[in-house]
């Protein structure tokens, strides 16, 4: 029958059809070298449905292959694990590939030689081609996962590496859900550290800068997937600035703050004007408008005013000496910025006055 089966698709289909009945029935019972002239048939059978993915028979090879990783799971598979694995992965369609992966990321560890190629393989496989978004998104908990168990040891390879080399370059072109995920997965990181912060600032900034620019081209319907994902990224910006708001360096928020200027202060046509650039523009012009200082000219967030910077002050658009800053009439909480105030220019400086400084710019 193996030899028939890239020739007729009749025998294909009565051949997968008696397999699946097999399957169902004796699995349990099935030695190693049963497994593997059955995995044998199988390849055979889709390498057949390559030149005739219509085919009845496709169904069987996936109800199979189905069946055959119910029996691993609950432990009455006697065959090479990995070899079903690689055969699973190979179907194209019709199959849910969440236990492979699970067995797939359980294989990748840091005591294991080539962990890391390991992992990048993995999210170039099922991240970068993969279509379904529900195996991106368990791809995306997998390394969440890792990290965590890799946290203070091995965090810095693993982020730095692949997780920084494949993410950058396919979270941009993913769905909104998928790149949401994504982004919530680097803000997680980049918390940790800034040094992971410094990393992956150019991601922040290509990715914000693909979704204003190139445009030109697309269709309507990626065009407001763009937008999505924009109102996605700034907001996940905003909460990077509230967690990195105390802590040293300051030039990470002065980044993002920068961006949301960028972003409230470019033109756009009437004709572009959508509600996802409308709530994006209320999302940056919302973080502005947060933005607050006390008595000591340290900058804070209007809704959690006990986060208090100590390396951020406001200065009257220049730089000063802490000493002289901290003595100048400055606002009190007050006459703080307000939503319904338009403020004149004020600017952030370092607190080691370093000669770094940006414009806030609160608009009603």
């Amino acid at each position: 029958a193996r030899s028939m089966l890239v020739h007729d698709a009749d025998v294909c289909g009565a051949v997968c059809k008696g397999l699946e009945a097999l399957v169902a029935a004796q699995g349990p019972s099935m030695g190693p070298v049963a497994w593997d002239s059955l995995l044998d048939i199988v390849q055979e059978a889709q390498e057949f449905l390559l030149t005739h993915e219509d085919d009845p028979a496709a169904a069987s090879v996936a109800a199979i292959l189905t069946v055959i990783q119910n029996l691993f799971q609950s432990g009455d598979y006697q065959g090479d694990v990995d070899r079903l694995f690689a055969v699973v992965d190979a179907q194209p369609s019709g199959i849910d590939l969440s236990i492979v992966l699970n067995y797939k990321f359980k294989s990748v560890v840091p005591t294991t030689p080539g962990w890391l190629q390991g992992v990048e393989q993995l999210l170039l496989r099922y991240l970068c081609h993969e279509q379904s978004p529900d195996i991106k998104t368990k791809v995306l908990s997998h390394i969440d996962e890792l990290l965590a168990e890799t946290r203070h040891v091995f965090d810095a390879e693993l982020i730095h590496g692949p997780v920084l080399d494949v993410m950058a370059r396919a979270l941009p072109h993913e769905s909104p859900t998928v790149f949401e995920q994504g982004i919530r997965l680097i803000v997680k990181i980049c918390t940790m550290s800034e040094k992971h912060l410094d990393a992956f600032w150019g991601f922040f900034r290509a990715t914000y800068d693909f979704f204003l620019e190139a445009q030109t081209g697309w269709s309507e319907a990626d065009v407001l997937a763009a937008q999505t994902k924009l109102l996605v990224l700034l907001d996940a910006l905003v909460e990077l600035f509230r967690c990195r708001l105390m802590h040293h360096p300051p030039q990470p928020c002065l980044r993002i703050y920068s961006l949301m200027l960028h972003f409230v202060g470019r033109p756009v046509e009437p004709a572009a004007i959508t509600p996802s650039i409308l709530q994006a523009q209320l999302i940056a012009f919302t973080f502005l408008a947060s933005l607050r200082w006390g008595q000591d000219a340290r900058v804070y967030m209007s809704d959690t005013p006990e986060a208090v910077s100590p390396f951020l002050l406001v200065s009257h658009g220049r730089n000063v000496d802490p000493d002289e800053l901290n003595a100048a009439p400055l606002q009190g909480d007050e006459d703080a910025v307000s939503l319904a105030a338009l403020l004149q220019a004020q600017a952030l400086c370092l607190h080691n006055n370093l000669s770094l400084t940006l414009c806030i710019v609160v608009l009603n």
